[in-house]
């Protein structure tokens, strides 16, 4: 895989796009085509609410919603409010498996796998994998690190307030409990 190629299309739930470590690389990973970034309006919503819930600023969480929809034109998924979508634990997180099958995705990414359970994503017959994060970064740099560790210690780069080295990067990165991720980067990241 490399960018340009069919790159893998990748719903993310709202607890991926809450954090900055998690969703500064999702979407550099989308915008530099390494993969195809998808989320619903509902999910971003949901993000939002959780952020000024745990005293985020309203106003600066409303424009980094409206900056990533514009980072990224192409990742917001239109979900029908009556979208077949039934079975799942947790009824309201309906909405996310529906919007990777409406933005016709190859994996849904979530921390919360327990409310995605494999059978009931098997029989709904769409073929969408269920990742957590972590698991999902450690496999894309499998397949192609080179690439990878390139969008990755941008991102770290471009973070000034404050800069994180190396070390205090990948820490961020186990905080965003990207564990297997982060130990990868400390090996694989220049200083």
């Amino acid at each position: 895989m490399s960018a340009g190629s069919a790159a893998v299309r990748v719903f993310a739930d709202a607890d991926v796009l809450y954090g900055a470590a998690a969703r500064d690389i999702f979407m550099d990973l989308s915008i530099g085509g390494w993969i195809s970034l998808r989320f619903s309006d509902r999910v971003l919503e949901e993000m939002a609410r959780a952020r000024i819930r745990r005293g985020y600023d309203e106003k600066k969480t409303m424009r980094l919603v409206e900056a990533m929809k514009a980072a990224t034109p192409d990742s917001l998924v239109s979900v029908p409010n009556d979208a077949p979508i039934r079975g799942l634990p947790d009824p309201d997180d309906e909405h996310v498996l529906a919007g990777a099958l409406y933005g016709n995705c190859d994996v849904l990414v979530t921390r919360n796998l327990k409310d995605f359970p494999e059978q009931i994503i098997a029989n709904c017959g769409t073929g969408i994998r269920v990742e957590h994060p972590d698991v999902f970064l450690v496999r894309l740099v499998t397949q192609d690190a080179e690439g990878i560790i390139g969008v990755v210690d941008r991102v770290r780069r471009s973070l000034s307030a404050p800069p994180f080295d190396k070390a205090e990067y990948c820490e961020r990165l186990e905080n965003a409990h990207l564990r297997g991720f982060a130990a990868l980067m400390r090996v694989l990241l220049p200083n």
